[in-house]
């Protein structure tokens, strides 16, 4: 029976002797001890609060995501081979081959198995003497660091069947092979690698496989991939754990190991005794002082060693901000730099939602290391494993949306259709929707109770620069607090995304809630009125006058141009930004009636609104806002006539269509005699006109008249001042001096 939590399963098979020498001549051999069959997974903490829905379905069976493991030689195109672990790294050599992005690895050893199966009398024998102090190693196990080298949710990450030392099926990311190159790369001076990302995208396998890496190729290293685990109620406790650790991670190369030299005089008695003794010496004693000098004697390990930490805010939790108050043992992590060597790469999982990158001091943010979500491209790759469900391939866009092409997202969703067979695609969709809309909104709430009102004030503001603001959201604008819920997700590139469509729901509702109320509508109209009057700049005020009048009435308002007339529907109040290349969150199309916010690189458009039906057909409208008559406003970078130029060979307007429904549109602008742009045909692949479909509209809060809009060419339609409904007139008619809240 196999068993499986989530997203990529793994079949176990027989491991693979292999041996490898590395520089300093520590030969190491992958052991074999057992040959199984099993089944496991790859990412899985859930989105979900542990009481939720997930959690209250075990007793259904899950079908998994159990991929078929394919014996290609060399990566497929589509990077769905999959490979021997060992067989990756460039010959003679530690570096990975970067042709080897995107492929599925095998047989990836599970060190908290072998760790269990080790008998150190193997590796010390049976006895050996300390001074004069006889050890036993006879019934000696390093059972005890088992769990301490299992990340955060190991036993649902990674389920076996059976006992066994192998996990098979991990994907590996070109981030990976950069990071792991970068470690080994004689000439990278940086010491510290802070892996920052948000919950689900997999900083505790980086961190795995590069402890993984680093024992096949001899490396020094200590691996901590449970730091909670290592929070043991005694002292005691601790240092054995620890020190079995080290005997584990290193026991191919403790011969090579050297001496032991001591820096606190107090274990003057044990220097220059075999390190392998001192490590199983601290084991026994129980010996935390001891256990941190074998620390730095690790850390000053030539030609370089790694120390590698998944901490995911255990320390924090468990001792507080105050790092100055934490146990000495500990206080070490919170400040790896101010420890570190030369010979030392130090490795940590951080999180964008924990508090550890939040305590950084100011230089130590050029050491974080960047996990995105999937690629588009990354994000193919999966699609194209034989057992990912059709219906998910059939409706990609959803899918992406709702997982923000997360692999712990995608995961989630891939278990749950899994566990409910019966289910169609909207059933799933709905339910998923509803329980991960519910946790999130908690967290967001508890997040919103803890400030102040003036912090409170603060973050809103922040959310008006993501969701309204022109500019790329920005990571200098969002506090770490903010990002505790785990709603944003910080880019490589500084930007800030929404984790997920439902996580933008979720805030967007808050912030609609905050902001669009009419006490502001009123506020923003008297500001516009009296900017006006004053002759100030008023356009900023008026555009976001729009966006309350559409948000507080969802009117129908007729909309006209010098050919004809047409009503517009404006009712959708979900919103996405798009940045010319990619909607944040991310989709492949529009399906759906939304907002589009457009960046700075779209200088002649501010909006577009789709309205869609329930056939799925579509009503696009480009909106321009202006407090300008038509003529004065349409120049220069705003000329709605570049919108019909070449970019890159390719019309903008059509590269904008492309985007937005995933389809080939071909534009062709249409010249009069004297080439004036005076209309534009828009055609598909298979030549339909989808001209009808199209607006492009100008909004302004002046008269018919003085907007000048006769002299605009036929296909630019206007809503002016004359066609706003009756209701919303009074918050933009300048005759009208005050609107007073009722």
């Amino acid at each position: 029976m196999v068993y499986s939590r989530l997203s990529l399963s793994f079949h176990l098979t027989s491991t693979l002797q292999s041996s490898v020498v590395y520089k300093f001549e520590a030969k190491l051999s992958c052991q074999t001890r057992n040959t199984f069959r099993g089944a496991g997974v790859l990412y899985v903490r859930p989105i979900f609060n542990p009481r939720s829905f997930l959690y209250q379905c075990k007793h259904i069976r899950r079908c998994g995501f159990v991929a078929s493991v394919q014996n290609d030689k060399s990566p497929k195109d589509d990077g769905s081979a999959s490979f021997h672990w060992t067989k990756i790294f460039v010959p003679d050599g530690m570096k990975i081959d970067r042709k080897y992005a995107n492929v599925w690895l095998e047989d990836v050893p599970n060190l908290s198995i072998e760790s269990s199966e080790t008998k150190v009398s193997e590796l010390l024998g049976e006895t050996f003497k300390v001074e004069n102090e006889e050890l036993s190693t006879r019934d000696a196990s390093l059972k005890v660091a088992s769990s301490l080298l299992l990340p955060k949710k190991f036993g649902e990450d990674f389920p076996l069947e059976s006992s066994g030392s192998k996990i098979s099926r991990v994907f590996l990311r070109q981030d990976l092979i950069d990071l792991w190159n970068g470690l080994v790369d004689e000439r990278n001076m940086r010491k510290l690698n802070i892996l920052s990302a948000a919950s689900g995208l997999g900083k505790s396998i980086y961190l795995y496989l590069i402890a993984v890496f680093a024992r096949h190729f001899g490396i020094p290293v200590q691996y901590i991939g449970n730091t909670r685990d290592l929070l043991k109620p005694n002292e005691k406790s601790i240092a054995s754990n620890f020190a079995a650790m080290l005997l584990f991670m290193n026991l191919n190369i403790l011969d090579e190991l050297g001496p032991f030299y001591p820096g606190d005089p107090d274990y003057n008695h044990l220097r220059g005794l075999p390190m392998k003794h001192v490590i199983f010496y601290a084991h026994r004693r129980g010996d935390l002082v001891l256990c941190d000098e074998l620390r730095r004697n690790f850390m000053n390990m030539a030609p370089r060693n790694l120390l590698i930490i998944d901490e995911h805010s255990a320390l924090w939790q468990k001792f507080g901000s105050d790092t100055k108050t934490w146990p000495p043992f500990f206080e070490f992590y919170a400040d790896p730099v101010g420890h570190s060597t030369w010979e030392c790469k130090f490795v940590i999982a951080g999180s964008q939602h924990h508090e550890f990158e939040s305590m950084l001091p100011s230089g130590y943010r050029n050491s974080k290391r960047y996990i995105e979500p999937l690629s588009k491209e990354e994000f193919k790759i999966w699609q194209a494993l034989d057992d990912y469900p059709e219906t998910f391939r059939d409706n990609e866009s959803t899918v992406v949306d709702l997982t923000g092409r997360v692999p712990r997202t995608i995961a989630e969703l891939i278990e749950l259709s899994g566990s409910f067979p019966n289910f169609s695609f909207e059933e799933l969709v709905a339910w998923f929707t509803k329980n991960a809309f519910g946790d999130m909104k908690k967290r967001h709430e508890a997040y919103l109770d803890s400030l102040t009102e003036k912090q409170k004030k603060a973050s809103y503001n922040m959310l008006y620069e993501l969701f309204l603001g022109r500019e790329t959201p920005a990571i200098t604008l969002f506090d770490s607090a903010y990002r505790d819920g785990g709603l944003l997700l910080e880019m490589k590139n500084g930007s800030v995304r929404f984790y997920n469509s439902i996580a933008r729901d979720v805030l967007f509702e808050s912030f609609s809630n905050y902001y669009f109320t009419k006490e502001r509508l009123v506020e923003v109209s008297n500001k516009f009125k009296g900017a006006r009057r004053e002759g100030f700049s008023s356009g900023e005020y008026f555009e976001e006058l729009f966006l309350h009048l559409c948000q507080q009435f969802r009117p129908d308002i007729e909309i006209y141009s010098r050919a004809d007339y047409r009503t517009i529907h404006l009712k959708s109040n979900l919103w996405l930004r798009f940045d010319g290349k990619e909607f944040m969150p991310p989709r492949p199309k529009i399906e759906f009636s939304c907002w589009i916010k457009f960046g700075t690189n779209y200088p002649r458009l501010d909006y577009a609104y789709v309205d869609m039906t329930d056939d799925g057909n579509w009503m696009l409208y480009l909106i321009q806002v202006s407090v300008s008559s038509f003529p004065a406003h349409n120049t220069d970078s705003a000329q709605l006539e570049r919108l019909f130029k070449k970019t890159d060979g390719t019309v903008q307007l059509a590269s904008l269509l492309n985007s937005f429904f995933a389809e080939v549109f071909e534009v062709s602008p249409v010249y009069d005699a004297g080439e004036k742009l005076v209309n534009f045909e828009v055609t598909d692949s298979q030549g339909i006109s989808f001209r009808d479909r199209i607006s492009i509209l100008y909004v302004t809060p002046l008269t018919k008249e003085d907007a000048k809009a006769d002299s605009a060419p036929d296909f630019v339609k206007f809503l002016t001042f004359d066609n706003f409904r009756d209701d919303m007139k009074p918050f933009i008619d300048l005759r009208q001096k005050e609107v007073r809240s009722k």
